[in-house]
């Protein structure tokens, strides 16, 4: 342990001292540990609305009722103060607890002193779309380096040459990296921030990684507890690990009430009417982001020398050159409707890590394309895309795919059936 920890120990036996500047892993661990596992009850019992977004409740607002990936629609969202922007319900659930706040205030009953003085929300939803498209650039530059590794690049002449590189790319890459907006929404890449059902107050001085001014600064404030309760009763639960965070709970009577103002009688409701299915607008958002990889390739590396080597006659070689130039697309039609879903299926196999044999890939691939010639219901199609790529448990919903720390310094999958390996099947298509 170190000097801080030993001197804070000394005054406070009690408190929490995890940081990510502290040296030794197995003291961050055990740190760490320790705040996970606090209660952080009430002084007479009760239960305090803490979410715990780190271990337990992962994907809580990201996902709806059927485990689907989810992001709002804008639609119903609206803005709290100049910088935070929260879904409609949310707002009026909160402005009626910050009003019944100052009147506790006004009695003397709540200190007019502290973190909680003022609630003065700072931030709120974030457009994953932006988060997406950021992210993505990220990824064709990972794509960029690995085809120019070892000489990959040199047969990529051609946009289906490049097809064949990228699925290549995404069996190296997964299941550690999305590509998918459905697999961008579920990882670390994405949080709260993005449901529109979160809120943060100032907290000037409280970083996310200090235990230790978490614990000075709000849960040992004076108001801490009365806040903590105030916030239960107008149907919010507060982020354990970010204390400043509000995070409506849309199981609970009080939101419950405030979503009935707008006509939400549940929450299967809520994610129908607020709400997109990610899977469902994937295929559209991935094939902008794929041509857009080969165009920008083409464009930097316009032309390609490729040299052979013959035996013109018994004993005797020439080395011969052919130069080829790299054409840029313009539409998505380059390859056929039927090819794209090939892809996207294959890539949502590979994101979910399924350890399938080439056999049954093959088999579900077949059906993929069988649904969609017949039906030429795209919306068909990609429900049993979904079904069999989907990642996440039901019920629980926790990522398959979430690593943390152990007490030696080393990363593990902490969620059963999680790997880092995927299986060995691959894409065969002749990309018409």
């Amino acid at each position: 342990m170190g000097k801080r920890e030993d001197e804070i120990f000394a005054r406070d036996p009690e408190a929490f001292v995890g940081s990510n500047s502290q040296k030794k892993i197995k003291d961050l661990y055990e740190a760490r540990v320790k705040y996970k596992e606090a209660t952080l009850d009430a002084s007479d019992g009760q239960s305090l609305p803490l979410i715990d977004l780190w271990y337990d409740k992962t994907m809580y607002g990201r996902v709806d009722d059927h485990q689907d990936t989810v992001w709002p629609s804008e639609t119903n969202l609206v803005l709290l103060t100049d910088t935070c922007t929260v879904l409609d319900f949310v707002s009026v659930a909160f402005n009626d607890l910050s009003a019944k706040w100052k009147d506790l205030q006004n009695m003397g009953v709540a200190s007019s002193v502290g973190i909680f003085s003022e609630l003065l929300p700072f931030a709120g939803w974030i457009s994953s779309h932006e988060k997406y498209h950021v992210y993505m650039e990220t990824v064709f530059s990972d794509f960029q380096t690995w085809v120019r590794s070892d000489g990959r690049d040199t047969k990529m002449l051609t946009y289906t040459n490049f097809m064949d590189a990228f699925c290549e790319f995404v069996a190296d890459r997964s299941p550690h990296t999305p590509f998918t907006r459905s697999s961008f929404l579920r990882s670390t890449y994405s949080d709260i921030c993005n449901t529109g059902l979160n809120l943060e107050l100032e907290h000037v001085g409280v970083a996310h990684d200090d235990d230790y001014a978490k614990y000075t600064a709000i849960l040992q404030d004076e108001n801490w507890e009365l806040f903590a309760l105030l916030t239960k009763q107008y149907g919010f639960y507060i982020d354990k690990n970010a204390p400043w965070r509000l995070i409506a709970n849309i199981n609970s009577a009080p939101m419950r009430e405030y979503m009935a103002e707008f006509g939400i009688e549940s929450t299967g409701q809520m994610f129908r009417l607020y709400y997109y299915k990610a899977f469902r607008k994937d295929l559209e958002a991935f094939k902008p982001y794929v041509m857009a990889m080969w165009n920008s390739f083409a464009s930097a590396f316009p032309y390609q020398r490729i040299t052979t080597t013959e035996e013109v006659v018994p004993g005797e070689y020439v080395t011969r050159g052919k130069l080829y130039q790299r054409q840029t697309i313009e539409s998505d039609t380059a390859i056929s409707e039927t090819d794209w879903l090939r892809l996207y299926f294959y890539v949502r196999c590979k994101e979910a890590g399924l350890m399938w044999s080439q056999t049954k890939f093959d088999y579900h691939l077949k059906e993929v394309v069988n649904i969609y010639r017949a039906t030429s219901d795209l919306t068909k199609t990609l429900d049993y895309v979904n079904y069999h790529a989907k990642e996440l448990p039901s019920p629980g919903g926790n990522p398959t795919l979430r690593k943390e720390v152990d007490k030696v310094g080393e990363e593990r999958y902490n969620v059963r059936n999680s790997t880092g390996v995927v299986g060995n099947y691959r894409l065969r298509t002749s990309w018409k």
